[in-house]
């Protein structure tokens, strides 16, 4: 009987060094994705810094333009004046369309909540934006509007001043 007893300790000591095993192969495991977490972690906010650098570089040699004219402009947000109403907008551009660049585009889409009241668009209208360090008015009319989602987005050109 005290064979059979001691058998039944062994596997149970035996299981007992299987999961204790187990455990510690689980815990090397979490540490090593852990990390690998840190690391990637790190990777992502350097691409992240080095990214929003690149995009303000970009940013500023679109907007510098030898004849003081609007080049191109890219805003993730801003606020733009439509005749006097702010709108908050998001994904703002603006540049010069060709064959003659005379005629500006202005790209943005807006949250419909957010806007405080409607502005008359079906004639020409001033539009304040922000160019640089200052802001730019022109005068612009509607080309393209329709409903993404639940934003508006809106496209306006220049009125040609001939």
């Amino acid at each position: 009987m005290s064979r059979r007893i001691a058998d039944e300790w062994k596997e149970h000591f035996i299981a007992y060094e299987d999961a204790l095993a187990s455990f510690y192969a689980l815990q090397d495991a979490t540490q090593a994705t852990l990390d690998q977490s840190r690391t990637i972690r790190g990777h992502i906010d350097r691409l992240a810094t080095l990214r929003k650098s690149t995009l303000d570089a970009r940013r500023q040699l679109r907007e510098s333009s030898d004849d003081g004219r609007v080049a191109e402009i890219e805003r993730e947000q801003a606020t733009l004046d439509l005749d006097g109403v702010p709108f908050y907008v998001m994904d703002l551009v603006a540049n010069r369309a060709p064959p003659d660049d005379a005629v500006l585009e202005l790209s943005f889409r807006v949250d419909p909540r957010a806007i405080p009241k409607f502005v008359k668009l079906t004639e020409p209208v001033r539009i304040k934006f922000p160019f640089g360090d200052s802001a730019f008015v022109a005068g612009c009319r509607l080309v393209r509007f329709r409903l993404v989602r639940d934003e508006f987005a809106f496209r306006f050109a220049t009125v040609d001043p001939a």
